[in-house]
């Protein structure tokens, strides 16, 4: 069975009268998940998808959602790759949800530390600013470092997958921190 796509209207119908046959698969990373999720989905990374998937029943009715769309179209492959037959993919991903329905989402705890996120945008503004100054103050080889950031954003949008932030994610420090 090919792979449906649930419009924004579609799912807020779902979500406000659950249909009980449908489960919800949210395939962010586990620490996005801690920190906003829609109530009664399941958390089922991409990144672990191949292995997880046997827990999941093959002939089950799934909706993937994730951050935008894209992690939940790739699922939505995989999973039909291997076997799985009635795939929707939301089109409205957290981000959308958290504008239209925020009475839907689950929020973890406040928590002291920064989000991922954020960490990305200060490490990427500091490096940055350590090539700017080291231009201006010693030697013009430090342009290199915003070139290099320049060319790695471009290239992990081409890609949709950046693994400066991921490797931030991945930091001991940042073990159920929220990602945006």
């Amino acid at each position: 069975m090919p792979i449906s796509f649930l419009s924004l209207n579609a799912l807020t119908n779902l979500l406000l009268k659950p249909d009980g046959k449908t489960q919800i698969l949210d395939v962010r990373e586990s620490v996005e998940f801690e920190e906003e999720h829609l109530k009664g989905s399941r958390s089922i990374p991409l990144s672990r998808l191949e292995t997880l998937h046997e827990k999941l029943d093959p002939e089950a009715n799934y909706i993937l959602i994730c951050q935008s769309g894209s992690r939940a179209r790739k699922a939505a492959h995989l999973l039909e790759s291997l076997g799985f037959n009635y795939l929707n993919v939301s089109e409205a991903g957290i981000e959308v949800l958290r504008e239209k329905h925020e009475n839907q989402l689950v929020y973890a705890a406040k928590r002291k530390l920064w989000t991922i996120d954020r960490q990305f945008r200060m490490a990427l503004g500091l490096l940055i600013a350590i090539g700017l100054l080291g231009k201006l103050l010693l030697t013009d080889w430090f342009l290199i470092i915003p070139g290099i950031i320049c060319v790695g954003l471009i290239f992990t949008s081409l890609i949709d997958r950046c693994y400066f932030r991921a490797l931030i994610a991945a930091m001991p420090w940042n073990k159920g921190v929220p990602s945006h």
